[in-house]
Formats: structure tokens, sequence, C-alpha cells
């Protein structure tokens, strides 16, 4: 219990260096001339990004751990409390849930990735397959989520579940809008129009939907108003482009994504087993 419970730490410390280096922005992305501030609050943003990837990867690697070498010693060993000779697992420490977590914590890894290869500038290709990958890991937890078989293990929240549905879809958002870019540079402004127009929708879909639920939550309406705006400002500016210069009528089929392209690994447990600062070592699960 005490390295899940590590390993969910590692994910909420990731987390706030993310607000840090995401929900602020990253200096000049606006364009414009650089100033000595603006640099510098790119360098910091970097470097949170970098670290917080860190962190989802040594998450991912503990839940690995837990996985693949923890608990089959634990029911080996027949360490496992029985209620009503039903073995008990907490959600945390089913297998199946763990692996769960696991990709989980890689794809929002990815997802971190994705950001990074945004602010680098990445090619639109490369950006579309990576956000393609997040989308791919989210609905992969998802779906081992459903696949939970232990009769006494609690079910997963509804709101965990519609977290991880909400996060999928905002990379497949977020790979339309460089499916977009895409489509411009291969001089389909029709192709690129119709990527942003399907994009709004799915926004404005999530929205609804983060509304409608029994506890919404602000934190999961902003990266959605955020990206909503950003697409509304490219396709301003596309389907200008569309009417004046490429002469196009919008494309009544969205072109099929790219496939997605997965980037990160959990890292290796030899960052747990070789720190004495972390406090924990196998033998206290086993």
């Amino acid at each position: 219990m005490a390295l899940c419970f590590y390993a969910a730490a590692l994910q909420e410390n990731a987390w706030r260096l993310l607000q840090n280096g995401i929900t602020t922005g990253d200096g000049n992305r606006g364009g414009g001339v650089a100033t000595s501030e603006d640099v510098r609050k790119s360098e910091e943003d970097s470097a949170s990004l970098t670290a917080a990837a860190i962190l989802l990867r040594k998450s991912a690697g503990a839940y690995a751990h837990i996985r693949n070498t923890l608990l089959p010693e634990i029911e080996t060993k027949g360490a496992l409390p029985l209620i009503k000779n039903i073995p008990f697992l907490p959600l945390e420490l089913d297998a199946t849930s763990v692996e769960a977590l696991e990709i989980m914590a890689i794809a929002q890894a990815q997802g971190v990735a994705a950001e990074r290869a945004e602010r680098k500038n990445a090619s639109h290709t490369a950006i579309a397959a990576v956000h393609r990958g997040a989308v791919d890991l989210y609905e992969a937890a998802a779906a081992k989520l459903k696949l939970i078989s232990q009769p006494a293990t609690p079910p997963p929240s509804e709101r965990f579940r519609m977290w991880l549905a909400l996060s999928a879809e905002l990379h497949a958002i977020k790979a339309l809008r460089a499916q977009a870019g895409i489509c411009r540079q291969d001089g389909e402004l029709g192709q690129a129009v119709a990527c942003l127009k399907d994009a709004i929708i799915r926004i404005q879909r999530c929205l609804t939907v983060v509304a409608t639920a029994k506890e919404e939550s602000a934190g999961w309406r902003m990266p959605f108003i955020f990206e909503l705006r950003n697409v509304e400002s490219i396709h301003a500016v596309y389907d200008k482009e569309r009417v004046v210069v490429y002469v196009q009528g919008i494309a009544s089929v969205v072109p099929p994504p790219p496939p997605g392209k997965v980037v990160i690994a959990p890292a290796s447990v030899e960052w747990l087993e070789s720190s004495s600062a972390a406090g924990i070592t196998d033998h206290y699960f086993i």
C-alpha cells in the first residue's frame, strides 16, 4: 500500500509542476519579439515540464514494480487478507487496477511530451502522432478498468472514468488541431477547416458533459476553454485563407488521424531501490 501511495504522491507533485508549466502558458507563445523575461519564463516552464515527466515515469515504474514483482510475491505467500474466504484487495492492489494506473501515468507523461513538442515547434505530424498516442493510452487504461473481476474490489468511481474519457478526448482534439496544420501545409484548407470545426464541436460537447456532471470541477473546464480559444483563433486564420487564397469548400469528411506514437516508457525501479531518501524498500511489501 505504501508504494501505491508513493506512486500517487509522485503524480500529485507532477501536477503541481504542470500548473506552472502548462496552465500559465509559455512566455512568448503568442509571437512577437521575445524579451529577457519571456526567455526566463520559457526556460522555467520547460524545466517544470521535464521534471513533471520524470515524476510521472517514476510513478508508472512504481506501479509496474507492484504489478510485476510485489503482487505475485504477496499472492505466493498467501498474505492477502480474506473476507468470507474471498481474497480481498483494495483497488490499488488489484493487478488489473494497478496496470490501469500504470498506463494512466504513462498517458499523463505522454501528454507532457506532446506539450513539449508543441513548445519546441515540432512538425504538425509529430505533434499529432504524440497526442494520438496519449489518446490510445488513456483509452487503454479505461479498458483495463472494465476488466476488473475481483469480486471484493470496489469498482472505480464514475468520476475517475469520466476523467479518463475527458483526458482522451482533450488529446484527440489537440491532435485534430495539429492535423489541421498538416492539411494546411498540403494546401488542403477545406480539410484543415473541417478538422478545426470538428475540434470545436467536440470541445463544446466536453464542456457540456463537465457542466452537467454531479461534481463539476473548474479544473476540468479550463483546459477545454483554453483549447477552444486556441482552435477558434486558428480557425479564423485558416478559414480566411480557404476563402480568399485557396477558394476551396469545407470538406464534408474529416480526414483520418495519423497513427498514434507512444514515446514514453515507465522508469526503471532502480531509482527506488537505490534511494535511501525514499525510505521505501521491497521488504515492506512482502
